[in-house]
């Protein structure tokens, strides 16, 4: 019964791990956001802007609570990996319970405009956003308005051990979902 609306909210989360308001953009096509995704990591440094401030975890367990306005409370928890490409992008990658496929969504720093932008697929669609923060302050805010009448705004904060939430979900103008979420950092045995 959740099915799709908890991916349309995990796509979006994973968003959340760089925040994100929507715009178009043209340098990511659906076939170079593929390639990123089967690209491996590697080593490569990532840029200073990124490592000074800006929480990037390998791996990190997300607990989410979504409120419906129906008063329906479901909570949910699952883990997110990264992999950095080139010292400019962070491809994240999640497998949901109710899927076989993995979910991804790909942060590209740009040095030169200082700016962050996040690309995430929704059903045949890749959509982006420019994802600001306050690196000083360890906020965020976004906003992201999808063409079928969906808009979120989210608010947030961060440490180096956790970064935390909050988003109000709007279809054709009326509160339709609040959505919760805790990122922590986790360690993961060799």
């Amino acid at each position: 019964m959740f099915a799709p609306r908890f991916q349309v909210a995990v796509c979006f989360l994973l968003s959340l791990l760089v925040l994100a308001g929507c715009k178009p953009q043209a340098s990511m096509t659906p076939e170079r956001f593929q390639e990123l995704v089967d690209t491996p990591g590697d080593n490569a440094p990532m840029l200073s802007f990124i490592t000074n401030g800006i929480p990037h975890w390998s791996n990190a367990i997300v607990s989410v609570t979504m409120t419906y306005a129906s008063g329906e409370i479901v909570p949910t928890e699952f883990q997110v990996k990264s992999k950095t490409i080139g010292g400019k992008y962070i491809v994240y990658a999640v497998q949901l319970k109710d899927s076989n496929k993995e979910q991804h969504s790909i942060l590209e720093a740009d040095k030169m405009a200082g700016r962050f932008k996040v690309y995430f697929p929704k059903e045949d669609t890749l959509n982006s956003g420019d994802v600001i923060f306050d690196v000083k302050a360890k906020t965020y805010s976004s906003k992201i308005t999808y063409s079928d009448g969906y808009m979120e705004t989210t608010t947030g904060s961060y440490s180096d051990t956790e970064n935390d939430s909050h988003t109000l979900v709007y279809q054709n103008g009326a509160l339709v979902m609040t959505r919760d979420s805790t990122n922590r950092p986790i360690s993961v045995s060799l």
